[in-house]
């Protein structure tokens, strides 16, 4: 049996910069607070929304006793931009459509686990790979990567050990999710983050493009 595959999303299938800074700009905007730069918004990205969101509002404005509503506050707002533009300006990096589909003619089962709440997830797979997946996960209630919950679950439900499953991504949570569940990574370096991070939590696999990534694959069976 084939090896089960799981998909980080951001930066890893599809830059979604674009997608998130409309939505953060929109929220800053409301708010009346500074701008942030595409660096910066790439830097936050991959530790959730409600993160993301802390690290683009300026130091100090959710201290005090009531930071912790603004915080929240800031948060809804931004899901409720980012539930409009998740879908825009947002694509898939040259070369992963071809992988998928080379993929799935070969009998892979594929998944996608990202700690984008879930449906920005489904509606950012669907516009861009329907029915490719066969199984999509964002975070809603469960525990984000690194947690192995998540990445056990998807393992369980579609029948595969830990074993044969390999965690494909582009951050270091990617790479200790997979560490976590005793599961084969494939870090690629062409997302949001950079092989020095890569390899200093321990990375080794790394890919520097999306038309390396089957060879990579084939290379853990």
């Amino acid at each position: 049996m084939k090896d089960l595959i799981i998909f980080d999303l951001d930066g890893t299938l599809a830059d979604t910069t674009d997608g998130l800074g409309l939505a953060m700009v929109q929220m800053l905007e409301k708010l009346k607070l500074p701008g942030r730069s595409r660096e910066e918004l790439c830097s936050f990205i991959s530790y959730g929304a409600r993160d993301f969101v802390c690290h683009c509002l300026p130091s100090g404005y959710c201290d005090g006793i009531d930071g912790s509503k603004k915080l929240d506050d800031a948060c809804e707002m931004y899901l409720g931009f980012y539930l409009d533009s998740c879908d825009k300006d947002t694509f898939l990096y040259d070369g992963i459509y071809e992988l998928l589909t080379k993929l799935k003619s070969e009998g892979y089962k594929m998944a996608v686990l990202s700690n984008k709440p879930y449906p920005f997830t489904a509606k950012i797979i669907q516009k861009l790979t329907p029915d490719m997946f066969d199984y999509v996960l964002g975070i809603v209630s469960e525990p984000p990567k690194p947690d192995p919950y998540c990445a056990n679950l998807i393992a369980h439900k579609l029948g595969y050990s830990n074993e044969n499953t390999i965690v494909i991504g582009d951050s270091t949570l990617d790479y200790l999710t997979a560490k976590n569940s005793n599961m084969k990574h494939i870090c690629v370096t062409y997302g949001f983050r950079s092989e020095e991070e890569l390899r200093a939590v321990g990375a080794t696999n790394l890919v520097h493009s999306p038309n390396e990534l089957y060879d990579a694959i084939k290379s853990l069976e």
